[in-house]
Formats: C-alpha cells, structure tokens, sequence
C-alpha cells in the first residue's frame, strides 16, 4: 500500500463497506471503527444462518446479560461452552440437518423432534430434573423475600372455577405496610 493512496484502489475495502473518503488516505483510516464495521457485519451474517446461529441476535438485545461471554465467573469452562452452544443453536440434537443417520425423532422418549426446546422443556426424561430446578428457584426466592419482611406461602393448593385442582407456587404479602393517607 502506498501512503496517501485512495481506498478506492483497493476492492477489498469495497467489499467490506469501506468507500473512498474524500480528502483521507489510508493511514488517515480509524482502526477501531473499521474493527466496529467487520464485527457488525460478520455478527449479521451469523444471525442470518438457517440453523445455526438463530439464537445469537438476543446478544444484541441487552448487552449488559452479555458479561457472561467474557467473564464466565460462576460457570466451570464446560458450562460456558454448552451455553454458547445452545445460544448459538450448534448444540448436538438430532433436528439439525445432518446431525442423525437415525432420524430426528427424540432418542429418549421418539415422541418429537429431538430440538433443545423438547429437550429442555418438554421431554419426560428430564422432567424430574426441570422439577427440582424449579423447586430450588422457588425456594431462593420464597427465602429472599422472607429476608424483605413479606409473608411467603409456598405450593398453596387452590381450586380453579371450573373445579379443577390448582397449585399457586409462591404467594407473598408485605408485612406491616405502612398505610398512607
């Protein structure tokens, strides 16, 4: 490259977005929005993958829940990579293309596709596991609201109108509120 030479004699900086400046050489050229411009479009390309890559354009929508990416502190390194890989759709399920020879029915329970939706929410062979998962949030939550003075009832049974059995999972009343006038 010679200095003082125009963008416009080199495609490459086409091809990426880059046009000819007036008046700006190549040394005149800002490193970091041009790192800005390749990182913006190669993030585009991936979220507009068929398959993988679906999940990615969340890490666009709240930046702040992406610290995580970098700074994995309470997550052991396979954790970390099974999350970017359910993130990014690249997790080993049978409902990708050409991820099975044996269909794309469910190994455990053959009643779905075996997506990570099905795996994670819906397949009874994980169910007891989801179940735990859910009792134990339920329970740090019932113990941090007890620590802000609510009153916390947990699993309260109920019937709906229709006659059917309910279960409320949490309920919680704010002790000595303070009545304003």
């Amino acid at each position: 490259m010679n200095p003082g030479s125009s963008t416009e004699s080199y495609p490459a900086f086409i091809r990426i977005g880059l046009r000819k400046t007036p008046g700006k050489n190549l040394n005149q050229i800002n490193i970091s929005s041009l790192r800005k411009l390749l990182r913006d479009k190669e993030f585009d390309s991936w979220c507009t993958l068929p398959q993988k890559g679906k999940g990615v354009i969340l890490y666009k929508e709240y930046a702040p829940g992406n610290k995580w990416l970098s700074k994995p502190k309470e997550l052991s390194s396979s954790e970390w990579k099974d999350a970017i890989k359910m993130t990014a759709n690249v997790c080993p399920v049978r409902a990708l293309p050409s991820r099975s020879q044996n269909g794309t029915h469910c190994r455990h329970c053959r009643s779905e596709k075996e997506t990570l939706a099905h795996i994670l929410g819906a397949c009874p062979h994980g169910e007891l596991l989801r179940n735990s998962r859910h009792h134990k949030i339920r329970s740090l939550l019932a113990s941090a609201l007890r620590g802000k003075n609510y009153q916390v009832e947990e699993e309260v049974h109920g019937l709906s109108t229709n006659g059917s059995s309910r279960r409320i999972d949490i309920i919680a009343i704010l002790i000595n509120k303070r009545i304003r006038n």
